[in-house]
Parts: C-alpha cells; sequence; structure tokens
C-alpha cells in the first residue's frame, strides 16, 4: 500500500512539474515576442533620427552652396 501511495505521489508531483514548466516556457515565449517588438521599434526610431539628421546635413550643404 505504501508503495501504490508512493507511486500515486510521484505521479502527481510529475504532472504538477510538467503544467509548471509549460506556463513559464509560454511567459518566457511571450517575454520574448514583447523584447523583439520593442527591438524593432527602437531600430525604426534609431533609422528615422539618422533619416532626419542626413536630411538635415544635405539642407545645410545647399545653403553653403548658394551663400
Amino acid at each position: 500500500m505504501k508503495y501504490v501511495t508512493l507511486l500515486c505521489l510521484s505521479v502527481v508531483i510529475f504532472v504538477a512539474g510538467c503544467n509548471n514548466k509549460k506556463t513559464e516556457i509560454e511567459n518566457l515565449q511571450q517575454e520574448n515576442e514583447l523584447l523583439k517588438q520593442q527591438s524593432q521599434e527602437k531600430d525604426s526610431t534609431i533609422n528615422s533620427f539618422f533619416d532626419s539628421y542626413n536630411l538635415i546635413e544635405e539642407n545645410l550643404a545647399i545653403i553653403k552652396e548658394r551663400e
């Protein structure tokens, strides 16, 4: 009887551990997706900044030529 109880308890612990791992994996996947999105937004902002900076430099060069 002790062995059956021990076996049942082991199975319950194993199943609970597996469910916890699935939840942890799902949470990590969601966090990963969020970080990817934030990284893309950051890259887009940086690219936009450099585009604006280059445009300003071009305009300043044109102004200097005209002077």
